[in-house]
């Protein structure tokens, strides 16, 4: 299936090694419902934000990057790259508070 990829360019000074690259872009996908559920059922329940985080990511400096090897990859990030990372997801599957705002405003009510 094709979709969308949303690829982000780490700040120069969060550029780190892996796999013997300067880490310079991370792309990301949304994820289906089937990929988020089995994220979310991939670790301890504590994990499952984490888990979606990786399981949204596709490649690194556009190179795909396989599942096996996003765990090493998160793992080798700091607390600032792992921020950008849930940063991303949170960007590509969240809403803006007036996008919110403005779906509960759409509300209406029948009596049926």
């Amino acid at each position: 299936m094709k979709r969308p990829h949303f690829t982000y360019t780490l700040p120069e000074a969060d550029q780190i090694a892996f796999n013997e690259q300067k880490i310079e872009t991370i792309t990301f996908v949304e994820l289906t419902a089937v990929e988020e559920d089995v994220a979310n059922r991939s670790g301890p329940r504590e994990k499952s934000a984490e888990n979606r985080f990786k399981a949204s990511i596709k490649k690194v400096n556009g190179q795909p990057i396989g599942s096996g090897e996003t765990d090493t990859f998160y793992n080798t990030l700091r607390p600032r790259q792992r921020e950008f990372v849930a940063a991303a997801y949170v960007k590509l599957h969240g809403t803006s508070a007036e996008e919110t705002a403005s779906f509960l405003k759409s509300a209406t009510v029948s009596v049926e």
